[in-house]
């Protein structure tokens, strides 16, 4: 069994369909890269993965272990042992403004694990800030940042529970062009690092030039799949020939 796998994934509200029999799967260290015009159900599926949307049907399991089977969930106990597993970064960043950003790492971390100690919770914090080079602005508040160093400390804050998967749901949309380097670059050394992604972009030349594979949604349903050569060179399906030429267009 694939280190994630999901089988015809299904998401209603009401009358609308949002997910259509979402199936694929993710081998640990790959970078799944989701793309598709908005509104396809992309950022939908990702927060089905983490239990932060219930799904109307369909399997998730991760690590052989299903977070959801047949449409039936697991244990609210199980349910936390496997999304735990996880870290999701979100467009627009989530950080506490009245926390600096070493408490905004802090906190969550120590609600999560009440048995670390001070000292060793902040060495953490440490080195994830490095990692993200946002060292140097630990005891500074939120609103002092930019928008990419507010995601740069959110992916920090994503990686101090040591999550064996990271989920991106449009990382840098959010963040003016010349802001949009500095967080890909993160990411960039995350996947040379071999952590297991999924990255819902609208960055074209990150899914080419990063992923190991390229998922091309649309109106909730996957229409093509294959490695970036495949999708980017020679799509196979009209409606992904339309988005890249629509997109290389703009």
């Amino acid at each position: 069994m694939s280190f994630i796998s999901v089988r015809n994934l299904k998401k209603s509200y009401g009358k609308l369909k949002v997910l259509r029999d979402i199936s694929f799967d993710v081998e640990k260290g790959d970078v799944i890269a989701v793309i598709g015009s908005s509104g396809s159900g992309k950022s939908t599926m990702l927060r089905c993965l983490i239990d932060l949307e219930h799904i109307g049907g369909g399997s998730v399991s991760v690590d052989g272990e299903y977070l959801i089977e047949d449409g039936k969930y697991s244990s609210k106990e199980k349910t936390k042992e496997i999304t735990s597993k996880m870290g999701m970064v979100f467009q627009n960043f989530n950080l506490f403004p009245h926390l600096t950003v070493r408490k905004n790492l802090e906190m969550p971390y120590g609600l999560m694990n009440k048995q670390a100690s001070a000292v060793d919770t902040a060495a953490l914090c440490d080195t994830m800030l490095k990692k993200v080079g946002m060292l140097e602005k630990a005891d500074v508040l939120p609103a002092k940042l930019s928008g990419g160093q507010q995601q740069r400390v959110a992916i920090a804050r994503a990686m101090m529970l040591s999550p064996e998967i990271m989920l991106f749901d449009e990382p840098t949309s959010a963040l003016d062009p010349e802001l949009t380097g500095e967080v890909l670059s993160v990411i960039k050394q995350l996947a040379k690092e071999k952590m297991t992604m999924i990255v819902v972009t609208h960055e074209m030349a990150f899914a080419r030039d990063v992923a190991t594979r390229v998922l091309f949604m649309d109106d909730g349903a996957i229409l093509e799949e294959g490695t970036p050569e495949e999708i980017f060179t020679s799509p196979q399906n009209q409606r992904t020939k339309e988005f890249l030429n629509n997109f290389i267009a703009s």
